[in-house]
């Protein structure tokens, strides 16, 4: 989506609520006014982006609710709101060390011409990275509230590291869609603040707008790689060679193997003597003639039936 796009979903977000979301930047100033920027300022950050996000999404949810998440978040919003004020106060104290380092060598009458140009050089030098690196950190960590918000389970440390992956490649379209409201700001100033009803709920749910944006984008990058994973071909497999079964032996039981009291083989029949013994049992039989197979009298040379030869 292009920032012209951005921008036309948070004027339609804003129809009909602008009451409401002048309502809770008021309350989210003052809140944090009273108590010095220090413990409201982070449930209010959540909070005003509960809100805006609500109204993008058609929820259109109150004022007072969007609160009351933010405060039920404390914790975790306390810890955001350390971690970017640790972090700025960090970025700030180079340049301004050295600032000081020079006024005071200023006041002492310690710098020649050429020490004081060289100073002052280096001071902006240093001052000028400072400001890049700032601008290029707050656009990395602006969705931290966001993603807390959507995530329930994650810790604020979480939410600050899950910001910054999320804004990976896309800080210059962040920045360009910041610069895109400079001729707001300008008129804010140029009217004492009165074009701020209309500038400030604008700018706010723009950059809710372009997170709903960044999220989209990724659940439809996971899904598209799924479904690419999902139809791809698999790999059809060669017919596997059917196993070849070998079948123990009778006699497989390792206790009984080559054992002393293993029952000695069965030795194999002796086929003379089985002769013998058949012919034996044979002969214990009564005569019977090979023509009529009747029984007949073993001293007769005829059968006495049917009178052929038997002996």
């Amino acid at each position: 989506m292009t920032i012209s796009g951005i921008k036309s979903n948070a004027r339609q977000a804003l129809k009909g609520n602008l009451g409401s979301s002048n309502l809770m930047e008021f309350l989210a100033f003052l809140l944090t006014l009273v108590s010095g920027a220090t413990f409201t300022s982070g449930p209010m950050m959540a909070a005003s982006a509960d809100f805006y996000m609500s109204l993008l999404k058609g929820d259109k949810k109150k004022v007072e609710k969007s609160i009351d998440t933010g405060f039920r978040n404390f914790g975790r919003a306390f810890v955001i709101f350390l971690i970017t004020y640790g972090f700025t106060m960090l970025m700030i104290l180079p340049p301004y060390g050295w600032l000081i380092a020079f006024v005071v060598l200023m006041g002492l009458d310690m710098l020649s011409p050429i020490t004081f140009i060289v100073m002052w050089v280096v001071f902006i030098a240093i001052y000028t990275v400072i400001m890049i690196f700032a601008i290029w950190f707050s656009h990395r960590m602006q969705f931290a509230y966001h993603i807390m918000l959507d995530n329930p389970k994650f810790t604020g440390w979480q939410c600050f590291k899950e910001s910054f992956r999320l804004m990976k490649g896309k800080v210059g379209k962040s920045l360009l869609l910041t610069l895109s409201f400079i001729l707001w700001r300008w008129g804010t100033i140029l009217t004492f603040g009165l074009l701020a009803i209309y500038a400030r709920p604008y700018e706010m749910a723009s950059a809710s707008a372009f997170y709903l944006e960044l999220i989209a984008e990724r659940d439809g990058a996971t899904q598209a790689s799924a479904d690419t994973t999902q139809s791809q071909p698999q790999a059809v497999s060669a017919p596997s060679e059917p196993a070849t079964v070998t079948h123990a032996p009778i006699n497989s039981n390792p206790l009984t193997q080559n054992a002393w009291w293993q029952a000695p083989a069965t030795p194999p029949p002796d086929t003379k003597t089985a002769t013998q013994t058949n012919q034996i049992q044979k002969d214990d039989l009564p005569p019977h003639c090979p023509y009529c197979k009747k029984v007949y009298d073993k001293d007769t040379v005829f059968c006495s039936v049917c009178g052929h030869r038997v002996n």
